[in-house]
């Protein structure tokens, strides 16, 4: 019988693959307590109805089958939440994802978007000692969801969720 004390590490290097963030967003959408490295904010601010002759296309349907409406959402970062690339001609990198949960546990709607910025001097100065703010929206059908919002700086790897709560329809 052989054995050892200790374990083996390697070279030290991360393997070079996306797959670790993805897998990281993962566990915070599905995580049942919210993630608080990353400091953020949601609000809901309207909902727009769904239709051919809306412009945003992608407000008429989503994974999970045809949406009624496309419900405006406004994420708030307070100052100094997210971390800025110095290096990389002051990168701010941010993924953003929320999945809506029906009143039956079941996915109803989704939404994903990378934020890549290299703002200007000034206007770095204003963000990261200010508040930065995006705004968009998840398409999704009539009834009673539960949302949950998760981001992730892509620069310092922090990770942040929020459950937001919203009503679609009459």
């Amino acid at each position: 019988m052989r054995s050892r004390e200790g374990f083996y590490r390697g070279n030290g290097e991360a393997p070079a693959t996306t797959e670790a963030p993805d897998r990281a967003v993962l566990a915070a959408v599905r995580s049942p307590v919210p993630v608080t490295a990353l400091p953020f904010s949601v609000q809901w601010l309207q909902q727009r109805e769904a239709s051919a002759a809306n412009p945003n296309a992608r407000l008429t349907k989503n994974t999970y089958g045809p949406a009624t409406a496309g419900a405006v959402f406004k994420i708030s970062f307070p100052p100094h939440a997210f971390a800025v690339d110095s290096v990389d001609a002051d990168r701010v990198e941010l993924d953003i994802a929320a999945v809506a949960i029906d009143a039956t546990g079941k996915p109803a709607g989704d939404f994903a978007q990378k934020i890549t910025m290299h703002p200007k001097p000034g206007l770095l100065g204003k963000i990261t000692t200010g508040s930065l703010s995006y705004t968009d929206a998840i398409a999704l059908s009539a009834g009673s969801f539960q949302v949950r919002f998760v981001v992730r700086d892509a620069v310092s790897g922090k990770i942040g969720s929020v459950d937001a709560p919203i009503r679609v329809g009459p």
